[in-house]
């Protein structure tokens, strides 16, 4: 199927609170059909310390399900994948309204919506799109969950210290990072690509997303 796709524009999110997501647009140069946004998830459901200890993680509610409301609420058909095909985990402390605006009735909105979502038990493997190539994104401007942050979460929630931090590792493959205050939304927004630092950056990615995407039509 992915052969038949003539024309590929990226849109990565990356960076949350133990998460990784990443949103592609595959746009169709033929027919009128909507655009298709692969939504790639973590395969992983345990974060690994240094010190050998395990910590049970997975992708933030709020983060994966507002922007991926916005993009299905604007028409777009969203594909989600992974690297193993497996069932992606949500990490249970995000399952809560504390991750939206305290308001009971829009996080039980949102989680329906979640409980809606079939492909998240069963995403497609990641391996197809590799394949094809991914555009290299060394000297891109970018954010990123910060070691500052990830200190903080080490020293109240983690009981350890991961292996490494994730803006440390972009850095070192030419990634220009770029991070906000603590715990603050921030969205950066570097030709296709499109990164938020953390979990409340949630609406502001949602919204950067949905822009370039129609703006590239």
């Amino acid at each position: 199927m992915i052969t038949t796709f003539l024309r590929w524009t990226r849109h990565l999110l990356a960076a949350a609170l133990f998460c990784t997501l990443a949103f592609t647009t595959i746009a169709r140069a033929v027919d009128m059909s909507p655009p298709k946004i692969l939504v790639i998830v973590s395969s992983e459901s345990t974060l690994h310390l240094q010190d050998g200890k395990t910590y049970p993680t997975g992708y933030y509610l709020n983060e994966l399900t507002v922007p991926v409301r916005k993009l299905m609420d604007r028409g777009y058909e969203v594909v989600f994948a992974n690297p193993a095909g497996n069932a992606a985990a949500m990490d249970k402390r995000s399952d809560s309204a504390d991750h939206f605006g305290n308001d009971p009735e829009i996080y039980e909105s949102y989680r329906q919506f979640h409980d809606g979502l079939a492909g998240l038990k069963s995403p497609e493997r990641l391996s197809a799109v590799i394949e094809k190539g991914l555009d290299p994104y060394a000297g891109y401007k970018m954010t990123i969950f910060s070691t500052a942050e990830e200190q903080v979460a080490e020293a109240t929630a983690l009981g350890g210290k991961v292996r490494f931090y994730p803006d440390v590792a972009l850095i070192a493959a030419d990634g220009k990072v770029e991070p906000g205050e603590l715990w603050s939304p921030h969205v950066v927004e570097d030709r296709e690509l499109i990164t938020g630092q953390n979990p409340g950056s949630d609406i502001l990615l949602s919204e950067a997303l949905v822009n370039a995407i129609e703006a590239n039509r």
